[in-house]
């Protein structure tokens, strides 16, 4: 994997990365505690989120909220780069405090709207703010704090950007398969209530062996592996929010305290 460049602070992160031979392993699902924006330049495959598949398109943009679920089938034939943002909710809120651009974050079910492609974009203002971050050599030898200001300023134009198309109507493609969507919400719903696969099968309408199968093909996991990260990213919220740990544990569906601290502290640290 070639580094392009890398940036790192609390409330921001950003890196430009490019693997000549991707390895499909090396992106399993995952979620993130900040917002993503990830900017496509080059590859083949797909990006799922919450179980819903967005074919990766040169010049694209994809952004998840804190907690949505992702992975990538990627084809290692192709190189593969990209730009990826990771901010805080807090960058948002200095200069949106009446939630303009967080709509687009958070107004929308989990795993759909998440991708904006080209012809919806104005890819030349796209281009031109991350190229004046990642294209230039000299912000390389600038000090952390002038990194960072050249990183926001030229962060929240893509998002206005990204804001205005979520306004444009909703383009019927890469529509999410409705069983499994089903339980992904319903999974989110009720993550401090006891889940089994009896249950969720019968909200799907299918065979426990189907719901499997499908679920792991879409989101690239299994539905009890899904429902700890999901939990495992509530209590962290909730212990950010300083309630109590013990506390945290029965609200994110643990009966059990000792499970809830080796799981949350295998997984975060």
């Amino acid at each position: 994997m070639s580094e392009i460049f890398l940036y790192n602070d609390a409330d921001i992160r950003m890196h430009h990365r490019r693997d000549m031979h991707p390895h499909p392993d090396d992106f399993p699902i995952h979620a993130h505690g900040t917002h993503e924006m990830l900017y496509f330049i080059a590859g083949r495959g797909e990006y799922y989120v919450e179980g819903t598949a967005y074919r990766l398109i040169p010049g694209s943009l994809l952004l998840m909220r804190t907690g949505e679920t992702h992975y990538l089938k990627i084809s290692p034939d192709y190189p593969y780069e990209r730009i990826a943002i990771h901010f805080s909710q807090q960058i948002l809120t200095a200069v949106d405090s009446q939630g303009i651009l967080s709509a687009m974050l958070f107004d929308r079910p989990l795993g759909q709207r998440n991708q904006y492609r080209p012809e919806q974009l104005h890819t030349e203002l796209v281009q031109s703010c991350l190229s004046a971050i990642t294209g230039d050599p000299a912000v390389a030898g600038y000090s952390q704090e002038r990194q960072r200001l050249l990183i926001i300023s030229n962060l929240y134009p893509i998002l206005c950007d990204a804001r205005r198309c979520f306004d444009q109507p909703v383009i019927k493609e890469d529509t999410p398969l409705g069983a499994i969507h089903q339980v992904i919400a319903y999974i989110n719903c009720h993550l401090s209530e006891e889940l089994n696969l009896d249950t969720l099968a019968e909200i799907a309408a299918v065979s426990k062996s189907y719901l499997n199968r499908q679920f792991r093909q879409v989101t690239g996991t299994t539905l009890w592996e899904y429902t700890i990260l999901k939990r495992l990213m509530l209590a962290r919220q909730y212990i950010r929010e300083k309630i109590p740990a013990g506390e945290v544990a029965l609200l994110c569906g643990w009966s059990d305290y000792s499970s809830f601290y080796r799981q949350y502290k295998a997984h975060f640290g």
